[in-house]
């Protein structure tokens, strides 16, 4: 019954997945480029920061956004906005272990990668659920 569904607004939920996926999409291609750079000298890795920030802007004090099972109990007030909500993408000046100045770890990149794909492929099927979910409560089916 509609009256007992959480204030958050569709709109809303839908802005969250959204800027959550965008920020993963950014996260992969960092990623792949500091794979596609392991061999060259002198390069830096990046690092991608959204979770921390998107915490906030939802105003949770802990992560949980990507590992829900139901978008509608997404703590987000009605007033969230997440207009100012941007990922940061860091270069890692810090070399480990290499002599030719270059600090990729592949075996940790490709953790990251996998880890990565793993929560925007869930991700997107959450988004793809709950809009269906959304679909078939406007057409009653």
């Amino acid at each position: 019954m509609i009256n007992n569904i959480n204030p958050i607004s569709f709109s809303n939920t839908l802005s969250v997945m959204q800027k959550t996926l965008d920020a993963l999409y950014l996260q992969h291609n960092v990623i792949a480029n500091n794979i596609a750079n392991a061999a060259t000298p002198n390069f830096k890795r990046s690092e991608v920061s959204f979770d921390h920030q998107l915490k906030m802007a939802l105003g949770e004090s802990k992560p949980s956004l990507l590992w829900r099972t139901n978008p509608l109990d997404l703590p987000m007030p009605a007033t969230t906005s997440l207009n100012n909500f941007h990922p940061t993408v860091r270069t890692v000046w810090q070399t480990v272990g290499r002599n030719d100045g270059n600090n990729v770890d592949m075996d940790s990149q490709m953790t990251e990668l996998s880890e990565n794909t793993l929560r925007y492929e869930a991700l997107a099927q959450l988004s793809n659920d709950y809009i269906s979910l959304l679909t078939n409560s406007i057409t009653g089916q």
